[in-house]
């Protein structure tokens, strides 16, 4: 009965954590660059049951089977695949398609980020709309005066003289941490490589990869399931009040 109690608690707290992961990503679904994220649910370590009594018993019992203790939430994993691209014809959004990530120079150190919607600062430098630094490959991304345009390599191009290229690397996903704003940090010990696959799409932003229906279908069956179980930990309880109730009367 108590073991029932403990499943049926254990089932509706991680439906919450799953119904905040779904909200955060349903937030963000008109956010570009971001990337969804996906909660993965397991099972407590399960105890093993073993037979007792057992006339052939010789020392060591014989296991039965298992036995849950209820879920648990493993962890939150990031959902790196690619977003739609959206024209937007802003000369200062990027748009990374195939593989890599921006870099840019925070108060924190370097970020990354899939994100490309830049402006120019008074003195030419290549910001976010944070006021972060986008970097290059030779230093921080500076526009001099001049037409300027950005290749399919992201090599900038001032007055038809190559002057830097943005700095775009590959970093395995499971690597990254979420640090807000659609910014990623890399591990101590993740290697950060140039990328070798990937095309920069001038005047485009990679739209969310979140699908709105999916997150309100899920949204749904998560409340639903919480539902499921809160009413299995009100019967169990009202169950074991009523047999503590007549063994005390006994």
């Amino acid at each position: 009965m108590v073991r029932g109690l403990y499943i049926s608690a254990s089932g509706m707290d991680s439906q919450l954590r799953n119904q905040e992961v779904v909200s955060n990503n349903l937030a963000n679904v008109d956010t570009a660059g971001f990337k969804k994220d996906n909660l993965v649910v397991g099972n407590f370590e399960e105890l093993l049951i073993s037979r007792i009594d057992d006339p052939q018993d010789s020392g060591a019992r014989p296991v039965l089977g298992s036995l849950s203790l209820g879920s648990q939430a493993a962890g939150v994993f990031t959902d790196f695949s690619e977003g739609a691209m959206t024209l937007t014809g802003r000369e200062l959004d990027f748009a990374i398609e195939g593989d890599g990530l921006f870099a840019l120079d925070t108060p924190q150190g370097t970020r990354y980020t899939r994100a490309g919607s830049f402006m120019l600062s008074g003195d030419g430098r290549l910001l976010t709309s944070e006021g972060y630094q986008v970097l290059g490959e030779s230093g921080p991304m500076e526009v001099a005066e001049g037409e300027f345009y950005f290749s399919s390599q992201g090599e900038l191009v001032v007055d038809g003289e190559i002057v830097n290229r943005l700095l775009v690397v590959d970093i395995p996903g499971e690597g990254l941490s979420k640090e807000g704003d659609s910014l990623f940090r890399p591990g101590e010990e993740v290697e950060v490589t140039p990328s070798l696959n990937f095309t920069v799409r001038q005047g485009f932003l990679e739209s969310s990869n979140v699908n709105a229906v999916k997150e309100m279908v899920d949204m749904i069956s998560g409340f639903r399931a919480y539902e499921i179980n809160q009413r299995s930990l009100s019967m169990q309880d009202e169950t074991l009040g009523r047999l503590l109730s007549e063994v005390l009367v006994t």
